[in-house]
């Protein structure tokens, strides 16, 4: 479907596969700025309609847009929504994505402190995304942040 056709004038329904799929044309893509519209408006859709709570796709679409915003040195927003996220998760008891945020989190910070060099307890978190990961069963993201702990 053209990315034009995909706009949020009304409200939009993504199952799983498609919004995976979103997410990964999302990251790869050159033009990220008109998906990450899209996916800003299906998840302000989602939240005044009350069905952001215990929405998977809205976790991978919420997950993609702080991802986004981190990648283009925006790293405060980035904070703020995956802070935010971080504290959703902890709230609905809804641990598959926390890993993912804390990641993002660790990223903005590390970006930051390059430019300051200002010490970080990022082994720390690190190791909480491990541990994570490991609990959700995500063994690719676990086997990523072991290799960012063994780098750092």
């Amino acid at each position: 479907m053209p990315i034009e056709n995909m706009g949020c004038k009304e409200a939009m329904y993504l199952a799983m596969p498609e919004a995976l799929c979103l997410r990964s044309i999302f990251s790869y893509t050159a033009s990220r700025e008109k998906y990450r519209s899209i996916l800003e408006q299906y998840c302000t859709g989602l939240e005044r309609e009350g069905k952001a709570d215990c929405n998977g796709v809205y976790e991978i679409a919420v997950e993609a847009i702080a991802s986004y915003y981190g990648d283009n040195r925006e790293y405060e927003l980035s904070d703020v929504i995956s802070r935010k996220e971080v504290k959703r998760g902890f709230a609905l008891r809804r641990m598959n994505m926390l890993h993912m945020h804390l990641y993002n989190i660790w990223w903005n910070q590390n970006q930051i402190t390059k430019r300051s060099k200002v010490e970080t307890k990022g082994e720390e978190i690190l190791k909480i995304c491990i541990s994570l990961s490991n609990l959700c069963k995500e063994t690719f993201f676990s086997k990523f942040y072991e290799k960012k702990l063994a780098d750092f």
